[in-house]
């Protein structure tokens, strides 16, 4: 796409715009973006000037070819002011020489028409309707094609001097392949260099062979900064190498010794495994040879619970074992109780052994001994061996009683004979009977040592 552009500072910088074709709504030319300023180049002889420029025109890439020549403005006559024709090139290039052509006859009708010798007589926008399309306008359009290679956005400016031959240069910055390194190229000659010099963004090249030099310089000078710039990370990645080799080792050696840790340690789990083998089958064993045992009422016990006692059962074996003891005591009680009514000729049953059986004192003691003494003493209560029976020839001693009673029967017990040798009534003597002499009496036996409280 093409936009013809006719420009001027007749009071201030005007421009017209004519598109050769409808423009995309995406396309929003400025005309600030065509302006020039002292610190560029200086437009003060009749020679033409010729500026390439390209710029990102939001998803487009636009190419500015433009012409300039020095004018006056209307009314003042300070130096500075410009005039000239170009044309936007829309993601596109064309034929260099068809566009100077066409420029230089839109630059000749503004001179024509808006001026009088280097002063703007009229705007430009009011001498629309006088402006003609060249003839070899319709011829750009069969010229255009993509573009490949050429100025770049990004770049720099340069300035070349070559206003003998600008086609050639206008060609380069269209499609040089070294032209990349610029986004500007000003086309003029020496007088048109700007007075105190070129800024510090503009190179200034006296060819365009010295350009293109120029341009590749630029570029070794832009690889050789890649280049450091690389070298120097290189050189962190080769310090960042050799620690990365050095914690590799020492990761290797923490491997080696984890290997060696783990072998150790499967070493270990297979005795493990080798030991609790020979419990479980030592454990395995014993439990063949115990007796069974009653399983528990409630199965879901732990074997903690089953392990250890509870409460209640503590409680009932105490309990067992209490009358256990209490049983035993009265069993032994009855026995001792037996003997002792044995040897007193009175059975005493186990159950009033409690009752009847007291612990002895030393005043029933003396009481039993004193007794025994009267009855030694007194010759009518002595018998012959024969009549005494089984209890003669010696003093038993009886137990103590709580009662009288048991001792008067426990005193006829022990005197059969003064029973006996009271007549009876309804006895009858027998002639044949002798009365025996009274026997002497005999040393009355020792008590016998009572048996201690139980």
């Amino acid at each position: 796409m093409i936009i013809l552009t006719l420009f001027g500072t007749t009071v201030g910088l005007k421009v017209l715009n004519l598109p050769l074709a409808p423009a995309p709504a995406t396309v929003k030319l400025e005309d600030a973006w065509i302006a020039i300023t002292g610190s560029q180049l200086s437009v003060r002889s009749n020679k033409d000037v010729f500026v390439v420029r390209r710029k990102m025109v939001g998803p487009h890439l636009a190419t500015w070819i433009g012409l300039y020549r020095p004018a006056r403005e209307i009314g003042y006559d300070r130096s500075g002011g410009f005039y000239g024709a170009g044309a936007w090139l829309i993601d596109s290039t064309v034929d260099a020489n068809l566009l100077t052509t066409v420029i230089i006859n839109l630059a000749d009708q503004i001179r024509s028409v808006a001026m009088d010798g280097d002063r703007f007589t009229q705007c430009i926008l009011d001498a629309r309707a006088s402006f003609v399309q060249p003839t070899q306008t319709a011829a750009l359009g069969a010229t255009l094609s993509r573009v490949s290679a050429g100025c770049d956005p990004a770049g720099g400016n340069a300035f070349v001097i070559g206003g003998a031959n600008p086609l050639e240069v206008i060609e380069w910055a269209q499609r040089g392949a070294s032209a990349s390194a610029f986004s500007k190229v000003i086309v003029g000659e020496p007088e048109h260099a700007p007075a105190g010099g070129v800024g510090s963004s503009t190179q200034l090249f006296p060819s365009l062979p010295l350009a293109i030099e120029g341009a590749y310089i630029r570029d070794v000078t832009a690889i050789r900064n890649e280049l450091e710039q690389t070298k120097v990370q290189a050189q962190k990645f080769q310090a960042n190498l050799a620690t990365m080799q050095t914690d590799y080792k020492g990761l290797q050696e923490d491997l080696e010794r984890a290997l060696h840790n783990l072998d150790k340690e499967r070493d270990h789990v297979y005795a493990l495994r080798s030991h609790s083998s020979v419990i479980a089958n030592s454990v395995e064993r014993d439990n063949r040879q115990a007796p069974l045992v009653r399983p528990q009422a409630h199965g879901d016990r732990s074997i903690q619970d089953r392990d250890l006692p509870s409460e209640e059962s503590t409680l009932s074996s105490n309990v067992i074992y209490y009358i256990l003891i209490a049983t035993c005591l009265l069993i032994i009680g009855g026995f001792i109780g037996y003997i002792i009514g044995t040897s007193t000729g009175k059975k005493i049953s186990p159950q009033t052994e409690a009752a009847s059986v007291q612990p002895k004192t030393i005043d029933s003691d003396r009481q039993q001994y004193s007794e025994s003494q009267d009855k030694s003493s007194d010759p009518s209560t002595a018998t012959s061996p024969s009549a005494a029976g089984p209890e003669s020839g010696s003093t038993q001693v009886a137990a103590p009683t709580q009662t009288e009673k048991p001792k008067e029967s426990r005193t006829k017990a022990d005197n059969p004979a003064r029973q006996s040798n009271t007549p009876s009534p309804n006895a009858k003597t027998s002639p044949s009977a002798t009365p025996k002499s009274p026997a002497k009496p005999e040393k009355p036996a020792e008590p016998q040592k009572p048996a201690g409280p139980r």
